[in-house]
């Protein structure tokens, strides 16, 4: 069912009104059946009523499918069910951004596991409506939560501006959290990125769409409920052990590695970028490329940074040491 047809299939359906703007929920699943009910019921609740769900499977060995076929029939024209590709969770997430089949007026990452608050999509909607003509992505902090659902605390909240400076080196934005317009998925269907290798779907919408030049708009409210589990591909990263982890992965050279395939693929776009962006990009790939005082250098002029001050800190000791 194609765009307009879902639209008039709606019309008048759970509330919802002609015309209203469509989020396409991409949502990926890999045996999830413990959790997966409630992720779906907590979006049937959601108080913006037009969305549709397209889901990419990673092959489950488990109920995931039949649960989802049960929803599907249950809910007619609002549920897709695609195979993925097979290749993990970033890839698998991106060949539902690239994928054709996937229409709408706004795009929401939805994870298996959590728990979307019912204003979750109003909210985003309405973030994001003001940039109808240009690239724009919400996110914002979640309310974590154990695998029983109990609430146990926040992630981070980041104070400073979300912006291609701060993409380079870290990744504020949660794809749990995140939605984008319709001109940020033209934008990512426009880039090439057969043979790269992503770190992360979420860093990457951000990064593509900061190093454009698009909005970034990063909410201070959490409308996520965050499941915490041993199954968890990426953790909150929040508390004492999960930033001297961040430390130690460092100075083993894994945040250089991470950004050697980030700066792969922004290479694929330098001749596009807006010229502050373009300059900062240049700045931070030489402090990559000599060590100790040269690299502190460049690197400020590019003007990346952290949102913490330790961070900041961990960041120049990474560029002097050569680990960027």
């Amino acid at each position: 069912m194609g765009l307009t047809d879902f639209r008039e299939a709606m019309t008048g359906n759970n509330g919802v009104s002609q015309g209203a703007p469509v989020v396409a929920i991409l949502m990926c699943t890999y045996n999830g059946d413990q959790y997966i009910s409630d992720q779906l019921n907590s979006i049937i609740s959601q108080t913006y009523p037009a969305w549709k769900i397209f889901v990419a499977d990673d092959g489950s060995s488990d109920s995931t499918l039949s649960i989802l076929q049960k929803y599907q029939a249950q809910f007619p024209g609002r549920i897709e069910i695609y195979e993925g590709p097979g290749k993990g969770v970033a890839r698998n997430f991106w060949s539902l951004v690239i994928d054709a089949r996937v229409q709408g007026d706004f795009y929401a990452f939805c994870d298996q596991d959590d728990i979307w608050m019912p204003s979750k999509l109003e909210r985003g909607v309405e973030k994001l409506k003001g940039y109808a003509q240009h690239p724009a992505l919400y996110c914002g902090r979640t309310c974590l939560v154990s695998s029983e659902g109990k609430t146990i605390g926040f992630s981070p909240l980041y104070s400073k501006v979300a912006c291609f400076q701060n993409a380079l080196v870290q990744n504020i934005a949660s794809g749990n959290t995140m939605m984008f317009n319709h001109p940020a998925l033209a934008l990512f269907r426009s880039i090439n990125l057969d043979g790269v290798d992503i770190v992360m779907h979420d860093w990457l919408a951000y990064l593509i769409v900061s190093a454009m030049g698009g909005k970034i708009v990063y909410d201070h409210f959490p409308y996520v409920r965050y499941r915490q589990h041993g199954s968890n591909l990426v953790g909150a990263g929040n508390g004492t052990v999960a930033k001297l982890k961040r430390v130690f992965l460092m100075y083993r050279g894994q945040h250089k590695t991470w950004n050697a395939k980030n700066c792969k693929l922004l290479l694929a776009i330098i001749g596009i970028m807006p010229a502050q962006s373009r300059r900062t990009f240049k700045e931070f790939l030489c402090a990559r490329t000599v060590v100790g005082w040269p690299s502190l250098q460049h690197l400020w002029r590019s003007g990346v940074y952290r949102q913490t001050v330790a961070g900041n800190l961990s960041l120049y000791a990474a560029a002097f040491l050569g680990k960027l």
